[in-house]
């Protein structure tokens, strides 16, 4: 089963890198994988977040969306936000798999999320490594915070500065006058939402670009997911990150072209700079 859905998954590559399923398997109509609704959101804010590489010497700048309900906050990829738009209103009616293929590469969509219960002090991550997908719960963490009285001003909030070492980086966060305890990734716990977060070495960079009100239901994708641990989500993520050549090369799991011959494994060590370090 896993070799099916592994070469599902290098299909799904050699077409979102814009090289489109031909003939009738690309004009079938998809149905959307379905969301377990928790809440629906009254604010949205849009981050950039730029994540530094440095045994590649390599920047890239992803964008996020946190949206925010009664009960329930979401912090996830902004493109499969846009993805999940496009299906709702432009392909309501018929979506197809090249459909769903081109406009999920035309904005860089990918499906991790990370859902914060705002009544309790749990926290669920719901992530991917190759094609297997997982789920770990943990707390809120008790962020130490030390509070300064340095100002700078973020999309129009005056926004006042905040300092502490989480999980191995030092960071530095500037939280508004919008009374939320709430930010991009698992930061909050603070009087205000933080519009930005750097860590001292410059490596990852949280910054808000767009504040506006939501009216959108939300959720985690219907995924099979894989119940785990923060520890062991992190081990197998770094382990895939620096040596995936080893995970490709399972028995069972063997790659081949649209041909059907044997690929091997590139094991050159992918983009990655984990933002937790401990």
């Amino acid at each position: 089963m896993k070799q099916v859905i592994l070469m599902f998954f290098i299909l799904s590559i050699f077409t979102a890198s814009g090289q489109l399923m031909v003939g009738s398997k690309g004009l079938e109509p998809l149905t959307p994988t379905k969301r377990d609704l928790l809440d629906k959101s009254y604010i949205e804010c849009i981050y950039s977040h730029s994540v530094f590489d440095p045994k590649r010497d390599e920047t890239r700048e992803l964008f996020d969306i946190l949206e925010v309900g009664k009960k329930y906050s979401s912090y996830s990829n902004y493109g499969a936000y846009k993805v999940d738009s496009l299906i709702e209103t432009t392909y309501a009616v018929k979506l197809t798999r090249n459909d769903f293929f081109r406009i999920s590469h035309e904005n860089d969509a990918t499906w991790e999320c990370l859902i914060k219960n705002l009544n309790s002090d749990s926290i669920s991550v719901y992530d991917r490594v190759l094609i297997d997908r997982y789920v770990y719960k943990e707390k809120k963490p008790d962020i130490k915070w030390s509070l300064h009285n340095e100002t700078t001003k973020i999309c129009g909030h005056i926004c006042h500065k905040a300092t502490a070492t989480f999980r191995g980086r030092n960071w530095t966060v500037w939280y508004s006058d919008i009374p939320l305890k709430n930010g991009p990734w698992k930061f909050g716990n603070l009087p205000g939402l933080i519009l930005r977060a750097e860590d001292d070495k410059k490596e990852h960079i949280f910054e808000a670009i767009s504040i506006r009100k939501g009216s959108k239901r939300f959720g985690p994708k219907h995924f099979n997911y894989i119940h785990t641990t923060r520890k062991k989500f992190n081990e197998a993520l770094a382990e895939y990150k620096t040596n995936p050549g080893a995970l490709l090369a399972q028995p069972g799991l063997a790659i081949k072209d649209m041909n059907g011959n044997i690929v091997k494994p590139n094991n050159k060590p992918k983009f990655f700079n984990p933002i937790e370090l401990e």
